[in-house]
């Protein structure tokens, strides 16, 4: 079981690295004709294989674990169902709300809103993945290996 959380962990990271490509993309600049362009390209092609890569491994990791008993909600509508979730929870409500206050008062801001949107991103997948049914059996496996 703890392989399987690894693995999960990883798809988890790969959708992080497209989380902070998003994140870094307005310091490029948008300009064709800009010397920054390869930087513009390698940022890019980070988002799409982090994207790609992160949701193929959480698709794997579902289908591998498809026969496991799964007790509960679906993560998208469960909230602080265990700590993991609990700090993607806190993450995810404070960023969409600066991102919404910050939204009404700042107009120049799009470094700004390029980091919310960041977390935003990676909280909503954290959100789903670490409140999910799967994920809580597989935790509640290893709490009861170990006693």
């Amino acid at each position: 079981m703890k392989n399987q959380l690894k693995f999960l962990w990883a798809a988890l990271g790969l959708l992080a690295v497209s989380a902070v490509s998003i994140m870094i993309l307005p310091l490029y600049g948008l300009s064709v004709n800009s010397p920054v362009i390869i930087p513009l390209f390698v940022g890019t092609l980070l988002l799409w294989i982090g994207l790609i890569g992160g949701y193929t491994l959480l698709a794997l990791f579902y289908r591998k674990n498809k026969n496991v008993k799964k007790e509960g909600k679906i993560g998208v509508i469960s909230f602080f169902r265990n700590p993991y979730g609990a700090a993607a929870d806190v993450v995810l409500i404070m960023s969409v709300a600066l991102t919404i206050v910050l939204g009404i008062l700042v107009r120049d801001g799009e470094w700004l809103f390029s980091v919310l949107f960041g977390l935003v991103f990676i909280s909503a997948n954290c959100h789903c993945v670490c409140n999910g049914r799967v994920f809580n059996t597989i935790i509640q496996k290893n709490k009861e290996r170990g006693k």
